[in-house]
């Protein structure tokens, strides 16, 4: 995902704490109609609910109709956003951005970032992507299994991780890769104190050479060949490396695998997964047939 795109998101939540204007208010059920119309249900509440599931919409001067779907645990000291929607004045969804915390340390936060468009033209991808961004963005911690489940969805892109340290900062490169090896977006973002200061994202034909030797960036991935083997062969670099973490995301993020590699070999594994929301579970279909689309168009799947 853009982070253009994150940074008007964080901008939106900024706003979500005026509850006092009339266009903008709380409430308990959110249902999608055929034509993916946004209809809020129940009581329309001024007053942010303290525990439980709820909605924030939100009507914008620009036409914009702003959806939030919160939950906060008794006694929690913060809300949870699980899905943000976006959609015309007339309520009609246009897209939705999930994202998911798979790692957070001394070089701020890694996401796995879920975007899905519904009416846009298949060029304007969707996607799944993996970056680090702001701590303070409002976000799942999506649930560790205990250990690898029974049965997964089919693979559908993978990434890699690279975390330098360069005194003050943190250097995290993350290259995405599509299911098949293919690399399709390199971001590069820097932290300081623990939170992101600063990010570019690289897509083709911006995928130089120079660029990804420097980062010692594979321009390909054998997948299947890292699954048989535990290994990933990646290039040295002169930089010193804090960390390295290469991430397996099953049916768009719906199970996500974090190995820890050591010396490009895996040194530990935690599976991860997202929660499902009501409203995920009826437009999730929509969104893997699109980005099943854009596979088979040659459009990328990762942003």
């Amino acid at each position: 995902m853009r982070k253009s795109s994150l940074t008007a998101l964080l901008l939106a939540l900024s706003l979500t704490g005026n509850s006092c204007r009339p266009t903008s208010y709380y409430f308990e059920k959110l249902e999608i109609d055929r034509n993916l119309h946004l209809l809020p249900m129940g009581s329309r509440l001024s007053v942010e609910p303290t525990q439980g599931s709820y909605y924030f919409m939100m009507h914008t001067t620009t036409g914009l109709t702003l959806v939030d779907d919160f939950g906060k645990k008794p006694g929690a000291a913060q809300r949870t956003r699980f899905l943000y929607l976006e959609a015309d004045q007339n309520q009609r969804l246009d897209r939705t951005v999930k994202n998911d915390e798979i790692a957070k340390g001394p070089f701020g936060t890694l996401y796995a970032n879920k975007t899905c468009f519904y009416r846009r033209p298949l060029v304007d991808g969707s996607s799944v992507s993996v970056g680090a961004y702001f701590n303070q963005l409002e976000h799942e911690v999506p649930l560790e299994l205990s250990g690898p489940p029974e049965t997964l969805p089919p693979l559908t892109s993978v990434s890699l991780v690279r975390i330098f340290r360069t005194e003050p900062a943190y250097i995290v490169v993350s290259a995405n890769y599509e299911s098949g090896g293919e690399l399709g977006s390199l971001h590069i973002d820097k932290a300081v104190s623990g939170d992101w200061l600063s990010g570019s994202v690289f897509h083709r034909p911006d995928l130089n050479g120079p660029l990804l030797n420097r980062y010692g960036i594979p321009t390909r991935i054998d997948v299947t060949g890292y699954l048989h083997s535990r290994r990933l062969p990646m290039p040295v670099v002169t930089q010193p490396q804090e960390q390295t973490l290469f991430n397996l995301l099953y049916g768009y993020g719906k199970t996500i695998r974090v190995d820890t590699l050591r010396n490009g070999a895996i040194d530990s594994s935690r599976f991860l997964r997202p929660s499902v929301r009501e409203e995920e579970q009826v437009l999730n279909s929509a969104c893997e047939s699109r980005l099943r689309q854009q596979r088979s168009m040659g459009v990328p799947t990762v942003e």
